[in-house]
């Protein structure tokens, strides 16, 4: 169940009046939300709490039996079925069919969103542990809203107010992983099936009927993915209509006025620094609740070679307790443009397909200056870009905050430089964990064959200057 609260007193305006028509009645409108990272910013939205939260992907039910006991539909992971299927599109091309290539079919099933426990092989917790208890607080939700940066340079430079829509997850604080401010919303889990399939070309699947869309399928690959003990808090969408003046930049005018995406994302497993003596590495007795991104495609012996996703006489999979790559403590910070380096998406030139473009940095102090960083001098206030990393993101400068222009992403043993330069490097000990095809054991005694551990894995400060994705073949 979900339950959403609000914080501050109901606005009657023609906005919010419109926004309270058209959710729950457990749903207000809020005055000026403001937030650290945009404390001049003003402006309307929803708060939304979600309590005693989660879900699971179950195959089509229009009776579901949900009396006590075991035979609770929820609980039979047997019905994890429902799917979300990727179709191919398009016609392969002359080199491809010379080559023997086929289309894929792929099925993702099962998807689920629980609170973590134990069982790193287990893709969901049903137990009556494993609802998230509360995804924020009344003072620190969900938010959706409309708010107005005041002073927002274009591509030529110029500052300028920019209104934008902005969805929020729950403000961010390594606290929560552990003590006595562990919170559940920093323990969350999940995990996913997928089977993907080669489709022979002259195998039309037929349309509107899902028992026969196994046809012309052949070679499977199975994957089980499951990412325990991690929390998105902190995340953050912004959408909005880009400035102008790109053409005094010598810049493409196409990034005027038009759709732009910003967004900083946040999947993080909690501390991972590791010392001489103690903290985030190999000891003789591992902790239970490591946090760990795992892949797997072993499946146990006796499956069948269909998928559970269309054929409903194919049970649910089951994988190999140990098998598959294990990415322990990872950790991933990505800025995904800003206001001023905004992700921007339209029609390619043959008018058909897409093009989704992180914005060339213009030749502007007001604009490069907000985005670089000066790493001889951390203090800088001439240089205001800074990396968003498990332990920081963003910066404050003179009483005003500057969203995290680069991106960390971490796997296994750290050390961390400190706030001041907020730098993350790899831990190079012998007993550095990270990366791990076969789950880690207790070093004493280790099981054999023993897992293939490679040690951590780092990549810190990294800024997109420029990006450009051009979809095919729609």
């Amino acid at each position: 169940m979900t339950a959403l609260r609000y914080t501050v007193k109901f606005k009657k305006t023609l906005l919010a009046s419109l926004i309270g028509l058209s959710v729950s009645q457990y749903t207000f409108a809020l005055q000026e939300i403001s937030d650290a990272g945009l404390s001049e910013a003003t402006g309307e939205g929803i708060a939304m709490l979600p309590e005693n939260f989660r879900m699971v992907f179950q195959g089509a039910n229009d009776n579901p039996n949900l009396t006590s006991g075991m035979g609770i539909d929820y609980l039979d992971r047997t019905k994890d079925t429902g799917y979300i299927r990727y179709i191919p599109v398009g016609p392969l091309t002359t080199e491809a069919t010379a080559r023997g290539a086929q289309k894929a079919d792929i099925f993702l099933y099962g998807l689920a969103l629980s609170r973590a426990d134990t069982d790193i092989n287990n893709r969901y917790n049903s137990s009556s542990t494993g609802q998230v208890k509360s995804w924020g607080t009344t003072n620190n939700p969900w938010l959706l809203k409309v708010q107005t940066a005041p002073s927002t340079p274009d591509f030529a430079g110029v500052n300028k107010p920019l209104s934008y829509l902005s969805f929020e997850a729950p403000a961010y604080d390594i606290a929560g992983f552990t003590g006595a401010n562990s919170t559940d919303d920093y323990h969350l889990k999940l995990g996913l099936w997928t089977d993907v399939f080669m489709r022979n070309p002259t195998v039309a699947a037929p349309d509107n009927n899902p028992a026969g869309w196994g046809a012309g399928l052949s070679n499977r690959l199975r994957l089980q993915a499951i990412w325990n003990n991690f929390s998105i808090n902190g995340s953050s969408i912004n959408l909005f209509q880009t400035l102008g003046g790109a053409a005094t930049s010598g810049l493409s005018t196409s990034y005027n006025n038009t759709l732009g995406l910003a967004g900083t994302l946040r999947f993080n497993g909690g501390d991972t620094q590791a010392t001489d003596t103690s903290g985030f590495k190999a000891t003789l007795t591992l902790p239970s609740n490591l946090p760990v991104l795992r892949f797997s495609t072993q499946g146990v012996a006796g499956e069948n070679t269909s998928t559970p996703a269309i054929n409903s006489a194919v049970t649910a999979p089951t994988f190999a307790d140990n098998e598959g790559l294990f990415l322990y403590g990872a950790n991933f910070n990505l800025a995904l443009g800003s206001l001023y380096q905004p992700l921007v998406i339209g029609v390619a030139d043959d008018g058909k397909n897409l093009n989704m473009e992180i914005t060339r940095i213009p030749n502007q102090a007001n604009v490069y200056q907000k985005i670089y960083t000066d790493y001889a001098n951390p203090n800088s206030t001439t240089y205001l870009g800074s990396t968003c990393n498990v332990y920081q993101c963003g910066k404050t400068v003179g009483g005003t905050f500057y969203p995290a222009t680069h991106s960390s992403i971490t796997i296994g043993s750290t050390k961390y430089s400190g706030a001041a330069s907020n730098l993350v490097t790899g831990y190079s000990g012998a007993d550095a964990i990270g990366v791990s095809f076969g789950a880690l054991k207790n070093r004493a005694p280790q099981e054999s064959p023993a897992p293939k551990n490679l040690g951590s894995a780092v990549i810190d400060g990294m800024l997109i200057q420029h990006m450009k994705i051009t979809t095919r073949g729609l």
